[in-house]
């Protein structure tokens, strides 16, 4: 009987985490696709959409259409949780992966040289 106690109040902290993280997505995501609603409308295929994720930087989502398919609040192919300085180079780098999957590039990643030749800064914040 212990043992099930335990479980189901893993479980249900584990829920509690997951929803939060929806909840907080949702905040930040939500107006985001609210402000650009006229512009999605009129643009099918592929989309990137910088947001800001918190205090410390930026992030992007990929839209198809209108649905999100990607969200990246960090900077890929960097280890640990580097955000982007600015919005421009979120810009950037969503407007690359855009390129990658209209060329229907299988498994699409980005990579340090990548970052190096569009000037994305990933130094960390002192």
């Amino acid at each position: 009987m212990k043992k099930k106690s335990i479980i189901a109040i893993f479980l249900g902290c584990s829920f509690y985490a997951v929803a939060q993280n929806e909840i907080d997505k949702k905040a930040s995501i939500d107006p985001l696709l609210e402000k650009f609603k006229t512009e999605l409308s009129s643009n099918k295929g592929y989309a990137a959409l910088p947001y800001q994720v918190d205090a410390d930087g930026f992030g992007y989502v990929i839209l198809l259409d209108d649905k999100i398919i990607i969200e990246q609040p960090f900077v890929p192919g960097v280890p640990g949780f580097v955000r982007f300085k600015n919005q421009s180079q979120a810009k950037k780098v969503g407007n690359r992966m855009v390129k990658k999957l209209n060329s229907f590039d299988f498994a699409p990643h980005i990579t340090a040289r990548e970052l190096d030749s569009l000037q994305i800064d990933i130094s960390e914040k002192k």
